[in-house]
């Protein structure tokens, strides 16, 4: 399994930009069936 994700501050911190990026990397990784993507808004999320 892959791991992708998307590592930013609060969400209501975010640019129109970014809540853009994070939009279309989620659409990107849907389309395959071994990676998990994940939001987070620390580094030490992933490991949750």
């Amino acid at each position: 399994m892959l791991f992708g994700y998307a590592c930013f501050g609060s969400s209501a911190k975010l640019s129109v930009s970014e809540q853009q990026k994070i939009k279309c990397s989620h659409a990107h990784f849907q389309e395959f069936d071994d990676v998990a993507y994940k939001v987070v808004s620390r580094v030490g999320d992933l490991v949750d």
